[in-house]
């Protein structure tokens, strides 16, 4: 059995070999294959091995196996040791069984990126640093997993780095969690030092020997925690997290819910022993971890982004966890870490399939609704909702009671802790009804603000912000300040790719004589009980193909309608694009028209025609364009193209100064920044939601995205029931030989603590349903009307001014420091001293150079002056 356990990492890493060398070269279906297919080889050794420990019984119950001498050092000795106990087979089927699901629904999310192989394979290099940190048998090959998935997550969350606000969330968690594994490494060393090794058997023996609380053991544990809060974004090393959404969705599924962010919780239930001669750093691990999970609910409160609900969610979840952990309760943390995964990653694949049926829209203002419209999406959202709302009898409900329960009976400090986390718990509630009433129940706000042109409101009507119970912590959502919008694109809008772009390889095909070249189809609106659809020429229908199938030409004489231009949603302009489109990206050479024919860019605005406004109404024709994007040659970096003799130019091929384009109010992101309508989302940024825009009527996912949000739903009804105290309590019965059996005094019945924590969670959750309008099966809830707390409310959704606060005191100073040390130091010490030395040889060389005359007669003399001062020496000697 374990000869097996190599393969769970070896198998992955495959995965990312292939698709990293040779992935652009064996295409999209090819990759698409491995990339989930390798995760799923590995989830199946996993399940082997597991299984295989059953047969063990107490403290034999684990495989270990050596691979061979890593490092020595004198008497620094790690081996490449690899260790499956109940606590690592437990990550392992997490990591493995989840980070399958999220491959498979990467593999319809991401299906027309442009770093579609690239993607997998960063997903399958994260898998391998998560197995590598799981299954590492000492410290230091626990440090290299750790060190390995802050790698992943930079990559990942940067993906789409030509945007310049995604490279810098991505900057922003590497460095961040710097600061934590710097105090981690520092721990490690302390480690090696006190008890002279850093495998984990040699190191929990040998601190059985030390006093409860002793110094070392103290200041060891605090600076291991250090890590922790980075890794599991506790206060104040939380604030890399909330911004990791940059990345695609199926990324942030994986970070929040099965890999990253479970690291910091895994290494304190793996250093357990230690922890648990460290009372004192048991307290502020539980302190740290109840403020977090408070003050993420806080700001989860008031916030209009659909991810970034979701990313506070975590961050407050994480900290349950580490109170867990931290009231001595390690499998009740592991408990929620492994039901948590469950629906985490359903909420945030679910998002991403709402977005998927609004062309990549992100802001639950523009929402409403769409239950009806995306069932499966909705339902298992519900649903997952629940879990996390701590409702009965979903998998949230059993890990949060539990960990409520161990911490109020450890008593003392730890009871306030429990009511501290009874409140947040209700908040949860609130906060996670109120997401789902905003997008999936009540009006269907998306039909005016998402409205293509000719839809609802008619061309050229004013699009106004939709109106939205407020939070119970809120002013209305018209009148709360917007936060400061983020820093623009640094690129010029992309264009859209034109129906009949081919392969990278293929030859272009010419459209034949005297037919215009074909352009990006618009897509007609869905009808409006506002104002029917104006009357307008017929168009004919898109040429886009399935994958794999070859695009279709126009008949000669058919011409597509181009897209038109319409007004952006809401009161905010949409966010440019700034990523390429994907036959820029693969490096095709723009076609040229032939003589005679139109030079018609993918992207070209027509002059729309003006339809009729709604009754009561006055028409109002839409506007052209007031700026010209430029051609898909110049956002490459290819030179414009010349028109032909006698052919007139196209001003989409002339180059053009980028407008400023400002962003919304939510923090958006090129993956979901709603495109022009009529446009697909691939189009929007060459990258998005399997290529389907909003076409007027929000749509379903496809079944690669739909299938695993529905397995993913009954991990998160069932997955609690695998430790139901007094029922059936499997999972503390396995991790039973890692945490050996803690009694704990009992001081309130469990089921009185569990019944007031449900309480707390049913309130909230009622409050949400009766602000937000979401029925309770049937029956419409009475509606309230929040009171105004509008300070309170602007604190919140700008995130108590955490970051513009962390900028003041940290960012500035240290970039003034570092300008400081650039022109005082770098330039004038280092850059001088390397000029210096250069200038004097030079100096030098100017000297010697005038002894190099080239005059035969000159060497001879200084011969003979060398010959005389010899003479000299030798007759003086």
């Amino acid at each position: 059995m374990e000869n097996l356990i190599p393969l769970i990492i070896l198998f992955p890493l495959l995965g990312v070999i292939i698709n990293g060398l040779w992935g652009y070269r064996l295409g999209r279906r090819i990759v698409g294959l491995i990339g989930p297919g390798v995760v799923a080889l590995s989830f199946l050794v996993s399940i082997v091995v597991v299984l295989g420990l059953n047969g063990l019984e107490g403290e034999h119950k684990q495989f270990t196996v050596t691979l061979f001498e890593w490092i020595r050092a004198g008497n620094f000795v790690i081996p490449l040791q690899f260790l499956v106990d109940p606590l690592s087979g437990l990550m392992l089927l997490i990591v493995t069984g989840i980070g399958f699901l999220i491959h498979i629904y990467s593999v319809g999310y991401m299906a027309d990126d442009v770093g579609y192989a690239r993607f997998f394979t960063y997903l399958n290099l994260f898998i391998v640093s998560m197995l590598i940190l799981v299954l590492g048998a000492n410290y230091l090959l626990l440090f290299m997993g750790w060190e390995l998935v802050g790698l992943c997550s930079f990559l990942l969350i940067s993906f789409w780095f030509t945007n310049t606000e995604y490279a810098s969330a991505g900057r922003k968690a590497f460095v961040v969690n710097r600061i934590g594994d710097f105090g981690f490494a520092l721990g490690i060393m302390l480690i090696f030092v006190t008890f002279g090794s850093l495998n984990f058997a040699d190191v929990f023996t040998k601190s059985e020997t030390l006093a409860v609380g002793a110094p070392v053991v103290t200041t060891i544990t605090l600076l291991l925690f250090v890590g922790a809060i980075g890794k599991s974004a506790q206060i104040p090393l939380y604030v890399w997290l909330p911004d990791a959404m940059a990345g695609p969705t199926p990324v942030s599924a994986l970070i929040h819910a099965a890999t990253m962010v479970t690291a910091g919780v895994y290494m304190i239930a793996r250093s357990h022993v230690l922890y648990d001669h460290a009372p004192t750093t048991q307290a502020i691990v539980a302190v740290v971890g109840t403020a977090t999970a408070l003050f993420a609910a806080l700001i989860a409160l008031t916030q209009t982004d659909i991810k970034k609900v979701l990313a506070y969610s975590t961050v407050s979840q994480l900290g349950y966890m580490v109170l867990g952990v931290g009231a001595g309760a390690y499998t009740a943390g592991v408990f929620h870490l492994y039901t948590h995964a469950f629906f985490k990653a359903l909420l945030f694949l679910g998002a991403g399939s709402v977005m998927h049926s609004l062309g990549g829209e992100q802001d639950m203002r523009n929402m409403g609704g769409l239950l009806k419209y995306i069932r499966t999406t909705g339902i298992t959202f519900i649903l997952g909702g629940l879990a996390l709302a701590g409702i009965f009898p979903f998998a949230g409900f059993w890990s949060k009671d539990e960990i409520l329960a161990s911490a109020f009976n450890h008593g003392g400090l730890y009871q306030v802790l429990w009511a501290i986390g009874v409140l947040t718990a209700g908040l949860t509630a609130f906060y996670t009804l109120r997401q789902v009433g905003l997008v999936f129940f009540g009006e269907e706000r998306w039909r005016t603000a998402l409205a293509p042109a000719g839809a609802g409101a008619g061309h050229g009507a004013p699009v106004t912000a939709p109106t939205i119970p407020p939070a119970a912590v809120q002013a209305p959502v018209a009148s709360a300040p917007a936060p400061a919008p983020a820093m623009p694109p640094t690129q010029p809008p992309a264009t859209t790719a034109s129906p009949t772009e081919l392969a990278p390889g293929e030859k272009p095909r010419r459209p034949r004589p005297g037919q215009a070249a074909p352009v990006e189809p618009t897509i007609p609106p869905a009808p409006s009980a506002a104002a029917e659809p104006p009357a307008a020429a017929p168009t004919q229908p898109p040429t886009e193909s399935a994958p794999g199938e070859k695009p279709r030409r126009p008949r000669p004489g058919q011409t597509l309608a181009a897209s038109v231009p319409t007004t952006p949603s809401i009161s905010e302009p949409a966010p440019t694009p700034s990523e390429p489109a994907p036959s820029e990206s693969a490096g095709e050479k723009p076609r040229r028209p032939r003589p005679g024919q139109a030079n018609v860019a993918a992207n070209t605005p027509i002059e729309p025609v003006s339809s009729p406004a709604p009754v009561g109404q006055p028409e109002t024709p839409v506007q052209p364009a007031s700026h010209v994007e430029p051609s898909v040659a110049e956002t490459a970096g290819d030179k414009p193209r010349r028109p032909r003799p006698g052919q007139a130019s196209d001003p989409s091929t002339l180059p053009t100064k980028p407008e400023t384009v400002g962003q919304t109010t939510h923090e958006t992101h090129t993956e979901h920044a709603a495109p022009a309508h009529g446009a697909t989302a691939h189009d929007a940024g060459g990258h998005g939601h399997g290529g389907h825009g909003f076409s007027g009527e929000p749509h379903e996912s496809p079944p690669n995205m739909t299938v695993p949000l529905v397995i993913l739903m009954l991990g998160a009804v069932a997955a609690g029931w695998a430790n139901i105290p007094g029922v059936s309590p499997l999972l503390e019965h396995w991790l039973e030989p890692v945490f050996g059996a803690h009694e704990v005094e009992v001081i309130a019945s469990p089921v009185t603590l569990a019944l007031v924590s449900l309480a707390a969670a049913v309130i909230g959750a009622l409050l949400g349903m009766m602000m937000y309008d979401v029925p309770l099966f049937v029956v419409r809830l009475p509606r309230l009307t929040p009171p105004r707390l509008a300070g309170l409310y602007e604190a919140s959704l700008n995130k108590f001014y955490v970051d513009e606060i962390y900028d003041r005191l940290f960012v500035q100073p240290f970039g003034r420091l570092a300008d400081w040390f650039w022109q005082a130091v770098d330039k004038s010490v280092i850059d001088g001293l390397v000029n210096g030395i250069a200038g004097g040889f030079r100096s030098l060389s100017g000297v010697f150079r005038q002894v190099q005359t080239g005059y035969v007669r000159n060497y001879a003399l200084w011969m003979l002056v060398g010959v005389v001062v010899l003479i000299f020496w030798f007759f003086y000697q």
